[in-house]
C-alpha cells in the first residue's frame, strides 16, 4: 500500500531558492557581451531532481557574426556560474553535445554525430546544492542521466530557435535571388510591351511588388497633397512602421503623428495592414517640400517602396 501511495502521489517540485541560475536573459546577454554574432537564444529549464538534490540546467548559442567558421563549435561550461576550463572530453556537458544530431538545427556534423562544425557558441550551466563532479577537481560534470537529459532537453530549446533564424534567411535569400532576376526581366518586358503596344511604359515596381507578394509603399503628390499609398501584397497582415521625414512643416495629417526635430519634421505612421488590403496616408505640405522615407517592421527582402 505505502509503495502504490507514493507511485500515485504527486510529488512537489523541489524549492529553486537555494539555486542561483544565471537565467535566460543574463545567459544571452553574455553571449552578446563576449562574441559579435548574427543570431543569440537562450534556455532555462525548471527545476529537477537528483539524489536528492535540485539541479537547473541553462543553454545558450551564439551563431554567425564574426565567430570563426573554421572548425568546431565552441563549448563554454559552468557549474554554479563558475567556468570549467579543464577536462573537457570528460564532461558530461561534452557528451551530450556530441550525441545531439546537429544537422538537424542547420549545423554540419561530419559523420553525423561528434562536435559540430561552424560559427556557433554554446553555453551550458548547471546550477545545483550538490553538482556530480567527476573528481574533486571540479572540472568536469559525471555522466549522470538526469543531468544529461536536462541538458539536452535546454540545448535542443535554443537549437529550435537556431533552426528557425537558419530557415528564415535561407528563405529569404532565396527571395532576393528571385526578386533579382525579376528586377533584370521586368524592365526588358515592360519596355517590349510599350514598344508593340505604343502605350506609355507599365509601372515595375508595382508589379514586381504583386508578383513577390511584398508590401509596397508608394508616394503620390498631388499639388500641396501629398498621399502614401500602402498595400500588403503578402498573405499575412503586416503592421508597417513608416516615418516620412520634410523639410516644411506638415498639416492636415489623415493619421499618425509629427515630431520637429531641429527643423525637420517626422511624420509617424504604425498603420496594421490586413492581407490583400490597402491603406492611403495623406497630409498636406508646401509644393517646395522635400521628402525622405523611412519604413520599418517588415523585412527588406519583402518590402518594395517607390517614394
Amino acid at each position: 500500500d505505502l509503495l502504490e501511495a507514493m507511485r500515485h502521489t504527486d510529488i512537489l517540485a523541489p524549492p529553486t531558492d537555494c539555486l542561483a541560475p544565471i537565467t535566460a536573459e543574463l545567459v544571452e546577454a553574455g553571449l552578446r557581451k563576449e562574441y559579435d554574432a548574427d543570431f543569440y537564444a537562450a534556455a532555462t529549464r525548471d527545476a529537477e531532481v537528483h539524489g536528492g538534490d535540485p539541479f537547473i540546467v541553462e543553454a545558450g548559442i551564439a551563431y554567425g557574426g564574426e565567430i570563426p567558421a573554421e572548425g568546431s563549435v565552441e563549448l563554454l561550461r559552468f557549474a554554479n556560474r563558475v567556468p570549467l576550463v579543464y577536462q573537457r572530453g570528460a564532461c558530461a556537458t561534452t557528451d551530450v553535445i556530441r550525441g545531439i544530431g546537429w544537422r538537424n538545427y542547420g549545423l554540419d556534423q561530419p559523420g553525423g554525430s561528434g562536435m559540430p562544425n561552424g560559427p556557433a557558441v554554446i553555453s551550458i550551466h548547471v546550477a545545483s546544492t550538490n553538482v556530480p563532479f567527476t573528481s574533486e577537481s571540479k572540472d568536469a560534470i559525471a555522466n549522470v542521466p538526469a543531468i544529461e537529459d536536462e541538458i539536452e532537453l535546454a540545448v535542443r530549446e535554443a537549437a529550435r530557435e537556431l533552426k528557425s533564424y537558419l530557415n528564415k534567411r535561407r528563405s529569404m535569400q532565396q527571395r532576393r535571388e528571385k526578386q533579382d532576376v525579376l528586377g533584370r526581366i521586368l524592365p526588358e518586358m515592360a519596355d517590349k510591351v510599350s514598344e508593340v503596344t505604343e502605350r506609355p511604359r507599365p509601372d515595375i515596381d508595382a508589379a514586381l511588388a504583386r508578383i513577390m507578394n511584398n508590401v509596397s509603399v508608394e508616394r503620390e503628390v498631388d499639388g500641396e497633397t501629398v498621399t502614401l499609398v500602402v498595400e500588403n501584397h503578402s498573405d499575412v497582415a503586416e503592421t508597417v512602421e513608416i516615418t516620412d521625414i520634410l523639410t516644411v512643416e506638415p498639416t492636415d495629417l489623415s493619421e499618425g503623428t509629427v515630431v520637429d526635430m531641429d527643423g525637420e519634421w517626422f511624420v509617424q505612421w504604425n498603420p496594421e495592414i490586413p492581407s490583400g488590403d490597402e491603406r492611403e496616408l495623406t497630409y498636406c505640405a508646401a509644393d517646395d517640400a522635400e521628402f525622405e522615407i523611412s519604413v520599418g517592421g517588415v523585412e527588406t527582402e519583402k518590402l518594395t517602396v517607390n517614394a
